[in-house]
């Protein structure tokens, strides 16, 4: 699967913390957990899923890198197999290559 958009990457590196975070608030506060406590455990929770995020958008960008290198690969293929075709074509030349 390519990705598309490179800010589909960032947004999974930016916003992975914040969504733990805010639910993390919604469980314990549906808990009736003590608010200190909830804070303090969402801050971590936040910082863990944060640099978890950053590194699943890492794997993304290698693999985003990967795939689009392997269609470079293939598009300088498809040209040079262009371009010795237009080379080696006679009939689009002002000349016969041998008179008649």
């Amino acid at each position: 699967m390519k990705i598309r958009f490179e800010n589909l990457i960032g947004a999974v590196r930016a916003l992975t913390g914040t969504f733990a975070f805010l639910i993390w608030i919604v469980a314990g506060s549906l808990l009736f957990t003590e608010p200190l406590l909830l804070v303090l455990v969402g801050i971590i929770v936040f910082l863990w899923f944060h640099k978890m995020g950053g590194v699943f958008a890492k794997l993304l960008e290698r693999t985003n890198y990967e795939i689009t290198d392997i269609d470079r690969d293939k598009f300088e293929v498809d040209t040079e197999k262009k371009s010795m075709g237009r080379l080696l074509d006679v009939s689009q030349s002002a000349e016969l290559p041998f008179g008649e």
